[in-house]
């Protein structure tokens, strides 16, 4: 009987001539609880475990169907057992993007 919670929010301003400009940032958070070494015979462990992701970025409608975003993004792992390999585990960089929509 394991549950899941989700919660996020983002915060947007376009500008321009056109509105083709944006700023914004978004917050995703996701808490669970996840069995760990679960077998046919055991249950195993059930860890509490959450992971939470932020960014803040910009982009650009070069056209109508045209997108091309930059973002910082920082996401973390918490946790999870010392033997799980997402364990402490983290990303923070950059990510550059484009999309073409129809």
């Amino acid at each position: 009987n394991r549950q899941t919670h989700q919660a996020a929010g983002e915060l947007l301003y376009r500008f321009g001539k056109n509105e083709n400009l944006y700023v914004g940032a978004r917050y995703i958070k996701v808490s669970s609880v996840i069995p760990f070494g679960q077998s046919a015979g055991s249950e195993g462990t059930r860890t509490p475990i959450t992971i939470d992701r932020t960014s803040i970025g910009g982009g650009w409608f070069i056209t109508r169907n045209v997108l091309m975003k930059a973002e910082y993004v920082n996401q973390n792992y918490d946790g999870y057992p010392d033997t799980e390999r997402l364990s402490g585990a983290n990303f923070k960089g950059f990510v550059v993007q484009g999309a073409i929509s129809f």
